[in-house]
């Protein structure tokens, strides 16, 4: 992590000559009369751009200012651009450093805070590394105008430090984090100011990103048979509050109409608590209800937990012969609560740094149906009611590494590096039979400059009945991406995925179900093939463009992926190795809520194995490669 520093002039800055300001001032009085378009002070007179490498003068926001009519198009910047040097552009953003302690002097470690000022920035215009450029056409500014900025204290409860705190560069990182990992948010600094202040006193900028959080979409079939329609809000009214909706029509679907809505508060108060409240129905289906969790949102927190219930009314169909199911409705509700306390080492200062954590948990679900196929199927114990007792004993150590281009297409991404060992025993008290259940994980990851990044984990688990394992799952994955290698304005980094899954003594019906083109396999290829051993390679190689389109960030795609399937009482040995090959493009405007969209061209050499295509096109928006945190988040039970 890093903090960024603002100090005046006078102080260690180097100064540059008088006869270099005077001009500078006069070129941007000029520019000003010519461009129409004076860029706004973000905090007060005395507040200078942070750039992410180095200190400021006055005259460096003189320099930053011209630099910015030198990359317009209009009459002034060309002629500008024929006399001006320019050895880092605005678009510059060099490397970020690992640790938010590299940039910290002693003379700030005895500063108090005495004022927080929360500067948001709107979607379109500005960037966080450019607080003062502004948006370049009527289409920018009518979406500013159509967007809520987030409301300041939204901002605030995000915070690790109030006014009066002792300033304490950990806390700010890691309020930089938090503030990150909201979806309404794109990116988002923290910048000590000393100007005009007190020795011992200091100003925390806070500055924000803001995504335009709104989107929708919609489409019908002509005649009109069938339509689709969605309306959706990351950040409803500047609140920060998630509003979804989405509406399906099909005269051929019982009711003709399905409804799927929720709203989400991702912090009550400055608690770190998330509330949210679902309801969706349609088709003969019908589910709602709510859910509250606490996070360890930062290694500092001492208490997690969630508390939810579930209602569902659902179809089921299950097959008792070649020619017969059994149909009918099941009827449940889920009432889930859980609680985690975290220790950390005697003499361990949490709340300057990660620190290694221990945490005890405990969790308890109950299920109870009121509707289902008792008794009539052997899958009837998928049906009985029980009561899930779980306990977890965890130790974890975190931190975050900041880097770029990683999963997202430029701004600040915050990689977990660390460790996470978990031992999880329960008991399930059930209608039909009660059992014991063990599982156990080990995760950890690194990055090294030299050598990228890489992650690994182990997970198992499963239940003890009558002397014999049940229901016995095991997986294993492995992520590697390298670092970013430049190839002229281009950068270039490559992914390799690895990930095994394995099921012993399962339950009747229980397989991995390859039954859609998801991102767990093959990319676009759909094999109806159930198994109970799988093993997926993929790899990944993008070409970040250094040009954008109307604002959407590009970036060439060149993948292969690998899959083998063990069938129910077969081997991966005897599986065919089905493979996929496939270029593309892939878009993402960080300003805007919507996914990530990438179309790409695939060929499956054993298509015809599964009858399907041997050459497809395709469009997807879930993303593909992700992080997996060291964060504990509740016991659980390990699935496919």
């Amino acid at each position: 992590m890093y903090v960024i520093y603002l100090i005046n002039a006078g102080s260690c800055l180097n100064k540059r000559p008088t006869y270099k300001i005077i001009i500078l001032s006069m070129l941007w009085i000029i520019a000003l009369g010519f461009s129409g378009r004076a860029q706004q002070n973000l905090i007060n007179p005395d507040f200078r751009r942070a750039k992410m490498d180095t200190f400021q003068t006055h005259s460096d926001k003189i320099v930053y200012k011209v630099q910015a009519v030198v990359h317009k198009q209009n009459l002034l910047g060309k002629l500008l651009k024929k006399i001006w040097v320019d050895a880092k552009p605005p678009g510059y953003a060099p490397p970020l450093p690992p640790d938010a302690n590299c940039l910290v002097q002693d003379s700030f470690c005895n500063s108090y805070i005495k004022t927080i000022t929360i500067k948001v920035l709107s979607p379109f215009g500005p960037a966080i590394d450019q607080p003062y450029d502004k948006p370049l056409n009527w289409l920018e500014r009518r979406g500013n105008d159509l967007h809520y900025d987030t409301r300041d204290w939204v901002v605030r409860a995000d915070l690790l430090f109030k006014e009066g705190d002792k300033l304490n560069p950990y806390k700010l990182a890691e309020s930089e984090r938090l503030l990150r990992q909201n979806s309404f948010i794109t990116d988002a600094r923290m910048v000590v100011n000393t100007s005009g202040l007190c020795p011992d006193s200091v100003e925390i900028v806070v500055i924000i990103l803001d995504v335009f959080s709104i989107n929708g979409a919609g489409g019908a079939a002509i005649p009109i048979t069938n339509a689709t329609a969605s309306l959706n809000d990351n950040n409803f009214l500047g609140l920060g509050h998630n509003f979804q909706n989405q509406v399906w029509y099909d005269p051929a679907w019982p009711g003709d109409y399905k409804y799927s809505g929720s709203y989400t508060v991702p912090q009550i108060g400055h608690t770190y608590i998330t509330g949210q409240t679902y309801y969706s129905t349609g088709d003969n289906n019908e589910r709602h209800g709510f859910l509250f969790t606490k996070p360890f949102a930062t290694p500092t927190m001492k208490w997690a937990g969630g508390l939810g219930a579930d209602w569902e009314d659902n179809p089921y169909s299950i097959p008792l012969s070649d020619t017969q199911n059994l149909t009918g409705q099941q009827k449940y509700r889920v009432y889930d609560g859980w609680l985690a306390r975290s220790f950390t080492a005697r003499g361990a200062l949490n709340d300057e740094g990660p620190v290694p954590q221990f945490i005890l948990a405990g969790r308890i679900t109950n299920t109870k149906f009121e509707e289902g196929p008792f008794g009539q199927t052997p899958l009837a114990d998928n049906f009985q009611s029980q009561t899930l007792y779980l306990a977890s004993a965890a130790f974890s150590f975190r931190s975050y590494v900041k880097d770029r281009y990683v999963f997202a297409f430029g701004k600040t991404e915050d990689i977990p590096v660390g460790h996470l060992l978990l031992f999880t025993a329960g008991y399930q008290d059930a209608q039909l039979y009660s059992r014991y259940y063990m599982g156990a994980k080990w995760s950890f990851s690194m990055m090294r400059t030299l050598f990228g990044y890489f992650y690994g984990s182990l997970e198992t688990g499963g239940y003890e009945y009558e002397h014999q394992w049940q229901e016995v799952i095991s997986t294993a994955q492995i992520l590697y991406f390298t670092n970013l290698v430049p190839i002229h304005k281009w950068k270039l980094r490559q992914y390799i995925l690895n990930r095994y899954s394995e099921g012993y003594n399962l339950m009747p019906g229980q397989v991995i179900a390859e039954n859609s083109p998801s991102s767990y396999g093959i990319r676009g290829l759909n094999i109806m093939l159930p198994a109970t051993q799988k093993f997926v390679t993929n790899y990944e190689a993008d070409l970040f463009s250094p040009r954008d389109v109307l604002g959407f960030e590009t970036v060439g795609v060149l993948f292969a992926d690998f899959e083998l399937l063990g069938a129910p009482g077969s081997s991966l040995s005897n599986s065919i190795l089905y493979q996929g090959y496939g270029i593309g493009v892939r878009f993402k405007n960080e300003h805007l809520i919507f996914n990530t969209l990438q179309f790409s061209f695939a060929w499956y050499p054993q298509a015809t194995i599964i009858a399907a295509r041997e050459f497809g096109f395709q469009s997807t928006q879930s993303p593909y490669y992700q992080f997996q945190d060291f964060q504990f988040s509740q016991p659980y039970t390990v699935s496919f």
